[in-house]
């Protein structure tokens, strides 16, 4: 073979590669927003934690990721959306909902890849006095049913760092404990 078929196959690979990676990108330009769902709370944290737990073995084997330019948003539909920028947009790691999701939003959601699950108001907790910042808030979720078939993942947590717990709590209209 010809050096030019080699540099050919090898840039046909790279673009493929470059390709599949972006293409399963969840953008938040791409959220699939409800009717008059808007973000009523915006906040760019400290620090933002993402850990997954899986649903069977030693609780100590999860996928750890600290997002290096983080964004939180909360919708009036008692939504969180943890992002983290990239340029001008920004990509979505994870949403949770106050509200249970109806079937229509479950498929849409899972067709384009977002990683969800439904909160109570006891799965939100904080502690003070952090090296971080002055709360750590604390969202622990179960996925959803068909999200966890498919991801293999079982507990999802976001631990956000922030200094502004009262903009959570009037958001999403509950009194987040403090410990």
């Amino acid at each position: 073979m010809s050096i030019k078929w080699i540099i050919l196959i090898l840039f046909c690979v790279g673009a493929l590669f470059v390709y599949t990676r972006f293409k399963k990108t969840k953008l938040l330009s791409n959220f699939p927003f409800a009717e008059e769902e808007n973000s009523i709370f915006e906040e760019k944290p400290l620090s933002l934690s993402h850990k997954i737990y899986p649903l069977a073995g030693p609780k100590k084997n999860f996928k750890y990721h600290v997002l290096m330019r983080p964004l939180v948003k909360v919708t009036n539909k008692k939504r969180i959306i943890f992002a983290q920028t990239y340029k001008h947009d920004a990509i979505v790691y994870g949403v949770f909902s106050m509200n249970a999701l109806t079937d229509s939003e479950q498929t849409s959601w899972k067709d384009l890849g977002y990683a969800f699950a439904t909160l109570s108001p006891d799965d939100i907790t904080a502690t003070s006095g952090g090296k971080k910042a002055q709360y750590e808030i604390t969202f622990t979720a179960h996925m959803q049913e068909n999200i966890v078939a498919v991801t293999g993942e079982g507990v999802f947590v976001m631990q956000v760092y922030t200094n502004d717990i009262a903009g959570y709590e009037k958001a999403l209209g509950i009194k987040i404990p403090v410990s």
